[in-house]
């Protein structure tokens, strides 16, 4: 974790985003999306992986080492977090891989076009149809139209919600949303976001960063597809898993979100993990709380394509909660 917090801390400080021409903006994301190249976990979870590129829009496609090339599978469509201006498919290969093994699905991961060159809405559209692509050819690859979910982190939960949002709409059903520590308020002022402002990963100054560059003007950001929050009513959303970091400045508006989709009937389930930072589920080679994250999804999964009659043996964890853990 820490030569990932050196590389982007300090970034952004000082910096009056408000203020900051093209010039300057261009040359901040170049040096936030150097600072989230990962190398790749030193213990990856084997799976059978497939490059694709439907409709144009790169994705990488997971299904787990065991499964039979005839076997229909149920479908997970993830997008990556990095602030929408970064991250890319490798970013969060290793969640996508568990996620693939332990929750026996296909995985599709979006690379999306990224923003300031492609802002709102290039990488919800470029998600869009990826998950559209899924429900229209899925038996054609082994997946099954009728099991989708979507799931994403960071910037990726934001996606991942207002894909939800979306799929609601268009009367695409899905049997679940995975959101990790999501972005999901324009103009959040919580209590998280000022305790968190500095020294935690993730910085105040740069959320406001990835703010000005994904959805500017700022009147962008009251659209419940930049920000669910702003969900006049929630009705008829995926049931949700919503994981969260205590030490996040994203913590509350996730929780927030929970507690709206709740609110509207939707089945909700959040775990904050006590001690944590934003973005630690990715950081399996450092935190036993990102396996013991990991393994809460795959859970959840399993439970949600039982719901819709897949009942295949799976590699999973029992689900209990772990000491890091507070449940609601």
């Amino acid at each position: 974790m820490r030569p990932l917090i050196t590389a982007q801390r300090d970034i952004t400080a000082g910096v009056d985003i408000d203020r900051l021409d093209e010039d300057g903006l261009r040359a901040i994301v170049q040096a936030l999306r150097h600072g989230m190249r990962r190398p790749a976990a030193k213990l990856q979870t084997p799976a059978r992986i497939e490059e694709i590129a439907p409709g144009g829009v790169p994705a990488r496609l997971y299904r787990p080492v065991e499964s039979d090339v005839r076997e229909t599978l149920p479908v997970l469509i993830y997008a990556h977090g990095g602030g929408w201006i970064g991250g890319d498919l490798d970013l969060n290969d290793e969640i996508c891989r568990a996620l693939a093994a332990d929750a026996s699905c296909a995985v599709v991961s979006v690379d999306y076009r990224l923003a300031p060159e492609h802002p709102y809405p290039a990488a919800l559209d470029d998600c869009w149809s990826i998950l559209t692509w899924a429900h229209d050819t899925a038996p054609s690859w082994g997946g099954d139209p009728d099991c989708l979910a979507v799931a994403g982190s960071s910037a990726g939960g934001n996606l991942a919600a207002a894909l939800a949002i979306r799929a609601r709409d268009a009367g695409i059903p899905l049997r679940a949303q995975l959101l990790m520590y999501p972005v999901t308020d324009g103009a959040s002022e919580s209590a998280s976001f000022r305790d968190y402002a500095t020294g935690y990963t993730l910085t105040a100054s740069q959320l406001r960063f990835f703010w000005r560059a994904y959805a500017n003007p700022a009147s962008q950001r009251r659209d419940p597809e930049v920000s669910p929050l702003h969900l006049d009513t929630a009705h008829g959303l995926a049931p949700a898993l919503i994981i969260t970091a205590e030490l996040d400045p994203l913590r509350d508006e996730g929780e927030a979100y929970g507690r709206l989709l709740k609110e509207s009937g939707v089945p909700v389930q959040i775990s904050r993990y006590r001690g944590q930072l934003h973005g630690f589920v990715a950081m399996t080679d450092i935190t036993p709380d990102a396996r013991s994250a990991l393994a809460e999804m795959a859970v959840y999964l399993i439970d949600r394509w039982g719901a819709a009659g897949h009942d295949r043996l799976r590699r999973a964890s029992d689900g209990r909660p772990t000491a890091g853990k507070k449940t609601e």
